[in-house]
């Protein structure tokens, strides 16, 4: 009786868990470690417990996120960097479904693809050697010289 009412305790405990488990699916996982993590708006959401190659050959991801976040069926998870030292993290995207996400379900992972990341460098590269910020430089360098040169002469 007593072993029953230790078995049935620790079976309701181990039902009333703050988490859930949520499996990721993605052909890519570059950069993922089980210290990588789940994260909404820059707060730590989610773990990563596991990373393992399915029948299909696709990665699959098995993740801990805190109970209490409800999140829509057709929300976006992307693999993202978490800094210039710190590894790669999964970033929540929450979407506008009435239908949430239930415990265990399978959502796609995305991944940047290099075109996206390529595409992502040409418009830094273009933001700080934009030519028409760089003639403004110039012309406003051109004419401070000028004025040097004026007040020069006129000494």
């Amino acid at each position: 009786m007593k072993k029953t009412l230790a078995l049935l305790t620790l079976l309701f405990l181990s039902s009333c868990s703050n988490d859930k488990t949520l499996y990721l699916k993605t052909e890519n996982a570059e950069g993922l470690t089980l210290e990588s993590y789940l994260s909404l708006n820059g707060f730590k959401i989610g773990t990563i417990d596991e990373i393992k190659i399915n029948n299909e050959g696709a990665l699959l991801i098995k993740s801990t996120l805190k109970n209490e976040i409800n999140i829509p069926a057709d929300s976006e998870f992307k693999i993202e960097e978490s800094g210039l030292i710190g590894p790669k993290i999964i970033i929540l995207k929450l979407g506008k479904s009435k239908k949430m996400i239930s415990e265990k379900d399978t959502m796609r992972l995305q991944v940047k693809t290099k075109d996206s990341l390529i595409v992502d460098v040409k418009k830094l590269v273009k933001e700080y050697t934009d030519s028409d910020k760089n003639d403004s430089i110039l012309k406003e360098l051109k004419r401070l010289n000028q004025n040097l040169e004026k007040q020069q002469h006129n000494k």
